[in-house]
């Protein structure tokens, strides 16, 4: 696949969710859409770097299978960097602490 074709076919997938107008769709550059694709909503963090972008185009048949390897590339990255979702509960039971016993007088 290429980043035309795949542009081409995120713009489709965003026209039929109605998630943006067809105009300020149509008017961004096809490495744009590519981009706002992979990029979080809440907080504007894009998923892999641009070298893995160019990675997984290469090989993605269509826009759902290179939105699934890019959350799995980065994932794996985070995995690999130690990086934790703020959002998941991050219980370590090696920083559980006894509860200490106090006699009474």
């Amino acid at each position: 696949m290429d980043k035309k074709d795949l542009a081409e076919e995120i713009r489709e997938v965003e026209y039929k969710k109605k998630k943006k107008n067809k105009y300020k769709i149509s008017s961004l550059s096809d490495e744009q859409v590519i981009i706002n694709y992979i990029t979080c909503s809440c907080c504007g963090k894009v998923s892999v770097n641009e070298e893995d972008m160019e990675n997984i185009i290469k090989i993605a048949h269509n826009e759902e299978q290179f939105l699934v390897m890019s959350h799995f590339v980065e994932s794996m990255r985070n995995e690999e960097y130690g990086i934790v979702d703020e959002d998941e509960d991050n219980y370590n039971e090696e920083e559980e602490y006894e509860d200490e016993e106090y006699e009474e007088d």
